[in-house]
């Protein structure tokens, strides 16, 4: 997912990875993406955890992405009227 208005579903820090990260190439991390793998929802406790990759819009040689290994997640709490309350993202775990 990229970047989306205030209280929507969307990617990491607001399509910016959770924290700074050091630069591959000259564009920094413009142009990065980050896909969701997988969403959970819990209707009860009003909360959706996603699982995310990290890919650059650089490639490799062979055409591929860059990637940061392993996967890196959101937790969006809601918090009625349409709008989440809290988002925290965390770090790709492998």
């Amino acid at each position: 997912m990229r970047a989306g208005g205030a209280g929507r579903l969307r990617g990491p820090a607001q399509g910016q990875g959770p924290r700074a990260r050091p630069r591959l190439g000259d564009g920094g991390l413009a142009g990065w993406s980050y896909p969701y793998q997988s969403i959970l929802i819990d209707e009860r406790q009003g909360q959706v955890v996603g699982f995310w990759k990290q890919l650059a819009d650089a490639r490799r040689p062979d055409g591929s992405p860059y990637e940061v290994p392993g996967i890196g997640g959101s937790r969006f709490r809601y918090g009625g009227g349409f709008r989440w309350s809290r988002q925290r993202d965390w770090l790709p775990l492998w």
